[in-house]
């Protein structure tokens, strides 16, 4: 007869060690698992502390906070059971947070922060309970069935829960080691991306704190020997504060749009530090839409490639050492575009699950031009169901679909589309990332040498036994042909410049507009008046009316010197044919290109000053010259004029020689130049400009080369410096 026993899975009692050490990977983990316990309890408040009490050799970590707390029975029926489903079962909290923690094993992280634990819980009634873990006796004990757990009753003061790991027998060097400054550093980083930044946009507030007292901190030779060190005991609190990646978006658009689909709206690029864009544009709807009252509107756009990640980190997320894919994964953590009432976001927008704008379903048909789901951060704020009618389902799932929902999808849809995304390409294509430097000159030049031909048929011919004679005469005949192309190479290098100064000449159209119009006006309006005046005069003379034509007839010539000066301003521009290189004095030639924007620089307030030698003279030509001034110039007054920040708007020309070199120095005191994109600044097609053609600082480059010229982009904390450098050598032709 088989006789059947029944057992029982008996778990050791080293489990909650086990729990504690194996499955929370370190100490700031450990921290962070109690945390999330505090959000679980709708805590408004967590206060971390760590505490150094010199005296008793003790380290105590404290996690507490202001939630709903525990009463006995929770205490006994969830607290003390390891990997309850209780939070799984219920999922949200009683105040409607979605539970961080559902394991059920994270407050057992006090085992890996000390060897004894003081847990005490006050209940909305004001009970007070406190447990009390050693893990070193409890290690002893065979199975958790033999331990017995003390729980004592009291009354408290306010609800919450507060948990303090003890760690006794730790000396002030053993405390070093283990929080040294690179373990505190990422404590305060793991807190701080614990917390997503759109939490500061509800009204679902989670603060938490972190305090030091009495710890022990290596400010000097932290990795030499005790001995060498330098400790002091330090005490502070502060509020630990989330990372706000959302602040460092690369596009944006936010404004508002009322009840009639007219909107104002801001676009935003912040790889160029200029005012934002205003944008007013009236918004139509189709058949099946209707407005749905008064929007605010906040769309913040991340570009993902490499390239821009690192933009990312130095516009501010570097500060708080994350690095590329912790810089990935916070935007994992954060994107989606939420719909807020009253400061309450309406589920399940903002989801990263929930794309109700198909933002995804466009990305597939078109990646390199629309915007995918895990790009953007929004912000939609709409009013209530009465002003908007826009309704939240009975089963609080989102709102209803009806025409003022599609109206909400069609007017986010149209300034993501029209407005932001095709800003965004547009920028994107003009500056073009990773694109190799382009030089025309240096592309002619490769384009007519033969050298590189010449030698592999020279190769080939010997490796196949021709005739040293008929290999010569075949390599003469290949520089033969060289010779010939130097004049046709020569010709259209000539071509281009003429191309470009006319370019050049096209580009300042405005400014030939805006200066010639206002004299051409004064003529026009004038000279009917005098002519009437003169008949008046021939009929009746008399020395009032002689004064007045006297005056006017003055006042027309002036305009018409101003007029004659614009058209000779430009002269150098319009050439037909490039001209000779001479002896040309540098000074005289930036003024010249000054000139052109003499009206330009005086509406602006932007203060022009030349302090380049007046006796600078190099071999080159004036045409260049002007040429590559005026567009610098032309770029400076764009970029004075749209900075953001208010100030004295100043373009300064200083140079400086020695025994090789003449330099200019080129500045103004503008927005700057973003380094990502200093080398690519003299490349054709790339712009920052918004509509710009990126042609004027390749021309300005070109034309330099001509005059034995190179130019580059100095580091400047303030404003744009254009370091140009003339060789003395070629001075004399």
């Amino acid at each position: 007869m088989t006789e059947i026993d029944i057992y029982k899975i008996r778990p050791a009692a080293r489990i909650l060690r086990t729990i504690g050490q194996d499955l929370i990977k370190d100490i700031h983990a450990a921290i962070i698992e109690l945390v999330k316990n505090s959000y679980d309890a709708d805590a408004n408040n967590s206060y971390i502390t760590l505490e150094y009490i010199q005296s008793k050799n003790t380290l105590s970590i404290t996690v507490a906070d202001d939630g709903h707390g525990m009463s006995l029975n929770t205490i006994t029926d969830v607290w003390l059971v390891p990997a309850t489903s209780n939070k799984k079962d219920k999922k949200l909290s009683p105040n409607g947070r979605a539970f961080q923690g559902r394991k059920g094993i994270g407050r057992y992280a006090v085992g890996i922060l000390g060897s004894a634990m003081l847990m005490e819980a006050v209940d909305s009634n004001l009970n007070k309970s406190s447990v009390v873990l050693d893990f070193n006796e409890i290690e002893k004990s065979e199975f958790l069935s033999d331990i017995d757990i003390v729980i004592k009753q009291s009354k408290g003061k306010d609800s919450g829960v507060r948990i303090v790991s003890s760690t006794y027998n730790i000396k002030e060097e053993e405390v070093v080691s283990l929080w040294n400054n690179k373990q505190l550093q990422k404590l305060k980083l793991e807190l701080q991306k614990l917390q997503s930044p759109i939490i500061k946009d509800t009204n679902d507030k989670f603060n938490i704190f972190l305090e030091f007292i009495n710890f022990p901190k290596c400010t000097k030779g932290c990795h030499k020997e005790y001995s060498k060190r330098t400790i002091i005991n330090y005490s502070i609190k502060e509020k630990i504060e989330p990372l706000p990646i959302i602040d460092f978006y690369d596009y944006r658009v936010y404004g508002s749009i009322d009840s009639s689909g007219s909107a104002k709206l801001f676009y935003e690029n912040q790889n160029m530090n200029i005012k934002p864009i205003a944008i007013n544009q009236q918004i139509e709807l189709g058949e099946d839409s209707s407005y749905c009252g008064d929007v605010e509107i906040d769309l913040r756009v991340f570009d993902r490639d490499t390239e821009a990640i690192t933009d990312l980190l130095n516009r501010g997320l570097k500060e708080y050492n994350v690095g590329k894919l912790e810089a990935r994964k916070l935007l994992d953590s954060v994107y989606g575009v939420g719909i807020y009432r009253g400061g309450f976001r309406i589920r399940p927008y903002g989801d990263k699950s929930y794309d109700w704008l198909d933002l995804d379903k466009r990305r597939v048909q078109n990646p390199s031009y629309n915007i995918g789901m895990n790009q953007i951060v929004g912000f939609i704020s709409i009013e209530n169901e009465e002003q908007s009618n826009l309704q939240e389902k009975s089963a609080r799932d989102g709102l209803v679909e009806n025409a003022f929902y599609n109206g909400l999808v069609s007017i986010c849809n149209d300034i993501l589309m029209n407005q932001l995304q095709k800003r965004r390409f547009d920028f994107r294509q003009q500056t073009n990332r990773g694109r190799k430097t382009v030089n025309i000159e240096d592309s002619l030049d490769s384009l007519f040498d033969l050298s590189t031909l010449k030698n592999k048929v020279k190769e080939k011919l010997v490796k196949e036994g021709v005739p040293e004679v008929v290999s010569t005469s075949i390599t003469k005949m290949i520089d033969s042909e060289k010779k010939s192309k130097v004049r046709d190479l020569e010709n259209i290098k000539h071509t281009i410049a003429i191309y470009q100064g006319q370019v050049t000449l096209g580009k300042l159209t405005d400014v030939l507009l805006h200066e010639g119009r206002k004299s051409l006006r004064y003529i026009n309006e004038q000279t009917p008046r005098i002519n009437k005046w003169l008949k008046k005069f021939a009929q009746e003379p008399n020395s009032e009316l002689s004064d007045k034509i006297l005056d006017r007839s003055n006042s027309v010539i002036s305009h018409s010197k101003a007029l004659s000066n614009l058209f000779k301003r430009i002269e150098p521009l319009s050439r037909s044919r490039l001209p000779n290189r001479k002896k040309t004095n540098i000074y005289s030639s930036v003024n010249k290109a000054a000139e052109i924007f003499e009206t330009s620089l005086e509406s602006n307030q932007i203060n022009f000053i030349n302090d380049i030698d007046k006796n600078l003279v190099i071999y080159g030509r004036e045409f260049d010259l002007i040429t590559a001034f005026s567009n610098f110039i032309e770029n400076s007054i764009f970029w004075l004029i749209n900075d953001k920040d208010e100030k004295v708007r100043v373009i300064k020309i200083t140079s400086e020689e020695d025994d090789k070199h003449i330099i200019i120095e080129f500045f103004d005191n503008g927005p700057g130049i973003d380094k990502s994109f200093v080398h690519r600044v003299f490349d054709p097609g790339f712009t920052l400009k918004d509509g710009g053609t990126g042609l004027g600082m390749s021309i300005a480059a070109e034309s330099l080369k001509r005059s034995f010229a190179k130019v580059s982009i100095m580091e400047s904390n303030d404003g744009t410096v254009l370091h140009i450098e003339f060789l003395k050598r070629n001075m004399n032709g």
